[in-house]
């Protein structure tokens, strides 16, 4: 995790920038914080921009990071007191020779997204140094202090900027400004559409919500799926009818076989069997190891409709 942001800040990790649709990203963030912080922090969000502007060229997962940075900011600067924490997703155009906060940034239209808290604020002299990399506040084993200097990486790479109003006793707030993408993604929209088959998948996930989710998913781009949450019974299933199925997806994470002990099993049973791995928690393993381990493709959590589709099509169409 800690060379992941290194990269990041020094920006030579690889980055996957596609129009993206801001406020979704935004609510699905907050979805999942509110399901993690104590009910003594109150969380607004306000969004005033249209579903056709709140575009953005970036990379997904890295916007992600930085959301949950920051929010997760807030929500220890608020502490075990009651307080509110805001996050607002606006638009604001960026005139020829701006000055302060926009002296860095191009003439255009930018997607402007604040991150406000009722915590505990920060002194002028912690607010000067909270972007230098290795800088914390944070005790000892608590925070690295790359978080900040991540997030500043990250915006500036898609040509935005961060900026940050803060008091003692009074809150703090986070500004970001990414470039509006509004061309292109009218392109993206035009041209491109999901792909849809035909094959029978085995799908294997212990989460029973996920695993109908994506059965559904599944069902609804053309394909047959048999859907199982127990990975031993997912085996056995395998075992009677191998040659039944044209593809299998499983997810990492579970008990009993995880996802790589039972890929290892349907690869024992039939060598040539294509496998797909999905999880969340990318330091179990990579997609260099799931290559090297006969692995076809590696899907990062929570994956989009399309992604899933593209990836399921790709692997039918090469076997």
């Amino acid at each position: 995790d800690l060379v992941q942001q290194i990269l990041t800040f020094s920006r030579k990790a690889i980055q996957e920038k596609k129009p993206i649709h801001i406020v979704p990203l935004v609510k699905e963030t907050l979805k999942l914080l509110r399901s993690t912080l104590p009910s003594s922090i109150e969380i607004k969000q306000s969004f005033f921009i249209s579903s056709e502007s709140d575009v953005v060229l970036a990379d997904p997962t890295q916007v992600n990071q930085v959301l949950m940075n920051l929010c997760t900011n807030a929500a220890h600067a608020i502490g075990a007191e009651s307080g509110m924490m805001e996050v607002t997703v606006s638009a604001i155009q960026v005139e020829e020779g701006g000055d302060g906060q926009f002296r860095d940034l191009s003439p255009g239209p930018y997607l402007c997204i604040k991150v406000s808290d009722t915590g505990q604020g920060m002194e002028p002299a912690v607010l000067e140094r909270i972007f230098e990399p290795y800088f914390t506040t944070k005790s000892v084993g608590k925070g690295t202090g790359l978080g900040l200097a991540v997030v500043r990486g990250i915006v500036t790479s898609f040509g935005g900027t961060i900026s940050v109003v803060s008091e003692p006793g009074a809150g703090t707030t986070f500004t970001l400004y990414f470039p509006i993408d509004s061309g292109s993604v009218q392109d993206d929209i035009a041209l491109k559409t999901v792909p849809t088959g035909r094959g029978r998948i085995l799908l294997v996930d212990d989460e029973e919500m996920l695993n109908e989710l994506g059965k559904e998913i599944l069902v609804s781009l053309g394909y047959d799926v048999v859907a199982e949450t127990n990975s031993v019974e997912a085996l056995a299933i395998f075992r009677r009818q191998p040659e039944d199925f044209d593809l299998v997806i499983t997810d990492m994470t579970m008990p009993e076989l995880n996802g790589m002990d039972l890929a290892r099993e349907f690869f024992v049973i039939r060598p040539e069997m294509p496998v797909v791995i999905c999880s969340g928690y990318s330091e179990f393993l990579n997609a260099q190891q799931s290559e090297a381990l006969g692995i076809r493709a590696y899907i990062h959590k929570p994956y989009t409709i399309s992604g899933l589709a593209e990836v399921v099509h790709k692997i039918l169409q090469e076997s």
